[in-house]
């Protein structure tokens, strides 16, 4: 009897989506135990895993794939050369975990690619789009678990994290990250028709509800103009539907206990959001053109600002993607970046192009007050959705 082909890069994606829902505790429990200078992520070395058997695999189609697609080269090459440019900034020893954050994030680029050329499939597609829905659900499940046994997490300000209370954040540590999850699983439930018409029922809701319970503004913005975006497109009612449910679920959120991040009028986090916008426009102004590198903002943190915080979760970026993206990399690379999402767009299967226009624009709305566009769990459904989109050109 002849066995099957093993494919090892659809394993590794399965173990990818099963680590997925862990979150941040892996990274934050071995970084702790270990005393390590970085977070080591389990679902991140799944990812650096598949990427360096898939370029070995196909060397070739790497090629072919970069010569076809020059955003995408553009963007890398400047990745590339503002990293370079950091050596003319900081001391080469500060460079080390920028040097990290680089290759995980060309990790990523290649695990878009890997994802395209391995899973062509249409069965393939919805069983990564079923896995991403199942990954945010279990995420979510952890969340209301935390809620309910653990929701005073105020000492995790010891450990670099924002302290939290009666806040649902879930395995990722943070309720700005975790009700983005949650509206990307709600996203994919109501624009395919993977389960059962009981079960999509009940994961809209069930998702609402999470992103209610976490308190976070940006994800409430980020869902009602992705729901909205969605529904002119679409002209289907459940969109419409889905706001009005979500907006009752804010409006019966319980009150009177939590502490100040429960409050939605709260302006003490605008406060800080607003200071570290303006340290993001000073590295900006000093270093227009190349940034400080890709991804140096911690140690021009302690360059510039004397922030001696190094094992901070909130060192090694900025409140805004975009401020992010010039800081790090400056005009060059924002113009890079750009191109590659234009591209991304315009390859992308012609029936899904405006899925993948309102799913990024969910992330962008999220973005402007969270570095979410960079945050790996979601450069990784990034990858995945981007991927099994693109069309066989």
């Amino acid at each position: 009897m002849e066995i099957a082909k093993v494919n090892i890069f659809k394993i590794l994606v399965v173990f990818y989506l099963v680590l997925l829902p862990f979150g941040q505790i892996p990274g934050f429990l071995t970084s702790y135990y270990f005393d390590l200078f970085f977070k080591l992520h389990f679902y991140d070395a799944i990812v650096l895993m598949f990427s360096i058997l898939f370029a070995l695999k196909q060397r070739v189609n790497l090629t072919i794939f970069f010569k076809r697609n020059m955003f995408l080269t553009i963007f890398i090459i400047i990745s590339l050369l503002t990293y370079l440019h950091s050596f003319f900034i900081f001391d080469s020893h500060d460079l080390v975990r920028g040097f990290l954050y680089l290759l995980r994030f060309m990790a990523y680029i290649l695990f878009y690619i890997g994802v395209f050329y391995e899973f062509r499939r249409k069965r393939e597609k919805r069983f990564l789009l079923g896995g991403v829905t199942l990954a945010v659900f279990f995420t979510a499940v952890f969340g209301w678990v935390q809620y309910f046994i653990l929701p005073d997490l105020r000492s995790l300000k010891y450990f670099g994290w924002d302290d939290h209370y009666y806040r649902l954040v879930s395995s990722f540590l943070d309720p700005g990250y975790a009700g983005m999850f949650f509206l990307t699983g709600y996203i994919i439930v109501n624009q395919f028709d993977l389960f059962r018409r009981s079960i999509n029922f009940f994961l809209n809701l069930f998702f609402t509800i999470s992103i209610a319970f976490t308190y976070s503004r940006a994800s409430y913005l980020a869902f009602v103009f992705s729901t909205l975006f969605f529904y002119l497109f679409s002209r289907k009612k459940h969109w419409l539907i889905g706001i009005l449910v979500f907006l009752l679920s804010i409006a019966t959120l319980p009150v009177g206990f939590g502490g100040e991040g429960v409050n939605l009028h709260r302006t003490n986090s605008i406060n800080q959001r607003w200071e570290n916008y303006k340290d993001a426009i000073y590295v900006i102004k000093k270093h227009p053109l190349f940034g400080v590198g890709f991804n140096n903002v911690c140690s021009a943190r302690v360059l510039y600002f004397n922030d001696t915080n190094k094992y901070s979760n909130s060192c090694n970026g900025f409140d805004n993607s975009l401020l992010f993206l010039l800081s790090a990399g400056g005009v060059a690379l924002f113009i890079g970046y750009i191109g590659f999402i234009y591209e991304a767009l315009i390859k992308t299967t012609k029936n899904q192009r405006k899925f993948l226009a309102g799913f990024f624009l969910a992330f962008l709305i999220h973005s402007l007050s969270a570095n979410s566009i960079f945050y790996a769990p979601f450069m990784g459904v990034f990858a995945i959705i981007g991927g099994i989109f693109r069309e066989n050109r």
